[in-house]
């Protein structure tokens, strides 16, 4: 398959987009919006799309109604860390050029695409494009890491990738990853610390408990993201 950063590959179930570009992240979640809305409508197939953004932290759209909301994003953004809300669930992810995004998008209705379904299928893509470049992983929540659920996936007990919850509308269901490639957790972690102190919510997360895989593989950038694009031609059932 040819994996172009211009438009969707044609493929008869679904289609491969990879956005690569670190453009501003509220840009990317509005172009997932649209690409939602387009595979609902018939004008696309399903896809899965590999995406990178400019530095932000992405947080749900719960976390947007906390009572000291407003005062935290000020603070981040003054701090070089945009808060950009997201339609899924979870918590606070930074993203950035060093995170590699990964959403999967399907119609609504289709009975082989259940919460669950979507959600194994992406966290066993992650599983299968690590093993291939030699890095043996684990699919369970990461409790002291930041945004954790019962799909994040660990290299021994860091957490290196998380799913968001699922989010749906206009006809479509998209399900969301986050994996850390060159990222510095620690950063990452501090900014979600701080949002979660000055926003109001009890969460807090260990800087040690992320783990980014450019320090596990010697495999250079595009190899390891040729991994993901290569695990996406073969989802794990």
């Amino acid at each position: 398959m040819t994996h172009s950063s211009a438009a969707l590959a044609s493929e008869t179930d679904s289609s491969v987009l990879t956005l690569l570009e670190p453009v501003d992240a509220q840009k990317r979640f509005r172009t997932i919006e649209a690409l939602a809305g387009d595979v609902a409508g018939g004008r696309r197939p399903p896809a899965i799309v590999f995406w990178r953004a400019s530095r932000a932290l992405s947080v749900a759209a719960e976390e947007t109604r906390l009572p000291g909301f407003e005062m935290a994003r000020q603070r981040l953004e003054h701090d070089g860390w945009p808060v950009v809300a997201r339609k899924g669930g979870g918590g606070a992810w930074p993203v950035g050029p060093g995170t590699l995004q990964i959403s999967v998008i399907g119609e609504q209705g289709d009975p082989d695409l259940s919460l669950d379904a979507l959600h194994w299928g992406l966290a066993n893509l992650i599983q299968m494009a690590l093993a291939s470049l030699g890095v043996s992983s684990v699919i369970g929540e990461v409790g002291r890491a930041f945004c954790p659920g019962r799909f994040d996936v660990a290299v021994g007990d860091q957490k290196i990738a998380g799913l968001s919850q699922s989010w749906s509308g206009n006809g479509a269901v998209v399900a969301e990853a986050s994996i850390l490639i060159d990222a510095d957790p620690c950063a990452g972690a501090v900014a979600v610390n701080l949002f979660h102190a000055l926003a109001g919510s009890s969460r807090r997360c260990d800087p040690a408990a992320g783990l980014a895989l450019h320090a596990l593989t010697r495999a250079n950038m595009d190899a390891i993201y040729n991994a993901f694009f290569a695990a996406a031609e073969f989802p794990a059932r």
